[in-house]
């Protein structure tokens, strides 16, 4: 059961890739979730949610204003966010169409582009 309400803000503090924090520092970024569900692109069980920035960011010529997020560590789930615990993730950027889009955690079309290295954390 996912306890994730969308709306809910977090801060995005990115570790990786270093050119991201050098063109935009890296964070804390005030960020939106949108939507949450059990992970569709992971055989381990867990949950996947949608956050869209508060400010749009320009990196590797890409608009980054929204990212699925997914856990980076076994046994970790996105669910700590709601009790207050900050959760390590990986941040696949999507397009605006995908975000709005009935499935927007589906990563299966993803072959590469923009994604990050984050702790999130509830704002």
């Amino acid at each position: 059961m996912v306890s994730l309400v969308p709306g809910m803000t977090v801060e995005i503090i990115v570790s990786d890739p270093w050119d991201f924090g050098t063109a935009h520092g890296a964070g804390p970024f005030k960020a939106c979730l949108t939507c949450a569900a059990s992970d569709p692109n992971r055989a381990m069980k867990g949950t996947a949610a949608v956050f869209k920035l508060e400010e749009t960011r320009m990196f590797r010529d890409v608009k980054c204003e929204y990212f699925v997020a997914q856990t980076r560590h076994e046994g970790s789930d996105l669910e700590r966010l709601s009790v207050g615990e900050p959760v390590n993730c990986n941040l696949i950027c999507i397009p605006v169409e995908r975000a709005l889009s009935d499935n927007p955690l589906d990563l299966a079309w993803w072959r590469g582009g923009v994604s990050l290295l984050a702790s999130v954390r509830k704002a």
